[in-house]
């Protein structure tokens, strides 16, 4: 007997919301195990007590679970319908400059800083621990994406726009298929790098490119 998908809901939220906090933010990024392009992160911030009944919130789940055009029907929800939204990256040559785990903490930040808003408190996905005045009280939520709506929708729009500028350089280097594997370590990309030399975009710090550069 099959267990039944556990989806995300604003349990989280309202135990926050209910002890006053109004501006509750979630926190996701996308793209941190790529070898090539940004990582980017995006921050989402619900009005307190949403309409549950809304269809879209009740599709609201982790960007990986869902296909390519409904993450963006989605993302065009989240956008109009959400109280905040924010977008943060960092790109390949300053995350081989300041390191990963540093690159992820900016990122957020740098989401959290575009929101229009100071949130109170912050859920954020996975387990990186955030002091950062910005952000505010935090609480980490391991795969948060798969149990918080704000999380799950800050998963969406930030998978949405990487998506979106991977296929912008895919037209510029077609030969690559960004298109295709978004800068992620497949058999095709790494065929494609052999072949065709490492491009600005790759991440060289990464042990995949190092081999490959020598």
């Amino acid at each position: 007997m099959s267990k039944t998908a556990i989806k995300p809901d604003f349990t989280e939220e309202n135990s926050l919301w209910d002890n006053g906090y109004s501006n509750v933010c979630g926190i996701d990024e996308v793209g941190r195990g790529c070898w090539a392009g940004p990582l980017v992160a995006g921050a989402v911030i619900f009005s307190v007590n949403p309409e549950v009944g809304i269809k879209e919130l009740g599709q609201i789940t982790d960007s990986k679970k869902i296909s390519p055009k409904k993450r963006e029907q989605l993302a065009e929800f989240i956008i109009h319908y959400s109280k905040h939204w924010g977008i943060g990256y960092v790109d390949s040559k300053e995350l081989d400059r300041i390191g990963l785990s540093s690159a992820n903490t900016l990122a957020m930040e740098r989401a959290v800083n575009n929101l229009g808003n100071k949130p109170d408190f912050s859920l954020i996905d996975g387990n990186v621990m955030m002091v950062r005045p910005n952000i505010g009280l935090n609480k980490n939520i391991v795969k948060g994406d798969s149990k918080s709506i704000s999380i799950a929708a800050a998963s969406i729009l930030a998978k949405v726009f990487r998506d979106k500028l991977m296929n912008s350089i895919d037209s510029d280097y077609p030969e690559y298929g960004f298109r295709e594997h978004k800068g992620y370590g497949t058999s095709l990309h790494r065929k494609s790098i052999q072949k065709n030399g490492i491009l600005p975009i790759h991440r060289m710090t990464f042990a995949p490119i190092k081999e490959l550069s020598k």
